[in-house]
């Protein structure tokens, strides 16, 4: 599995096209194709039920993608934090919440800190109870 063909099937997944997705990677259509099927094989079942005119998810393509976009988010936090550690006057705060945090309101609590310390980066990861407290 390469993050690569996550890359792919997380935007195909948003924009429903294969060709689009193309364009964004500036790659072709048969590339993302070929890439898709690798994945769907190593899987062992289909992400995308693909007519002529439309791309949608299967049932397990619906069920795997929020799980593919915690592998892609995870090589973001990843990146940020080698940032920050190489270098420190890069700052980072993550703040983890559960899924029952109303995000609009948060933002709204975390506007004057934005204000105070724009150099800061905020991240937020999205955890059930259980494993907020082991993070």
């Amino acid at each position: 599995m390469k993050l690569r063909q996550l890359e792919f099937v997380r935007e195909i997944a948003r924009l429903g096209s294969f060709s689009d997705a193309a364009d964004i990677f500036n790659a072709t259509q048969p590339t993302l194709s070929n890439a898709v099927v690798q994945l769907e094989e190593q899987l062992g079942a289909k992400i995308f039920q693909r007519t002529t005119r439309s791309v949608r998810l299967t049932p397990f393509g619906s069920y795997i993608l929020p799980y593919l976009e915690a592998v892609l988010d995870a090589r973001g936090e990843m990146e940020k934090a080698c940032e920050s550690y190489l270098h420190p006057d890069h700052k980072v705060l993550r703040v983890g919440l559960s899924p029952l945090v109303d995000m609009a309101l948060l933002n709204d609590v975390l506007q004057p800190y934005r204000r105070e310390k724009p150099e800061v980066a905020i991240y937020f990861k999205e955890c059930l109870m259980d494993d907020l407290g082991g993070r």
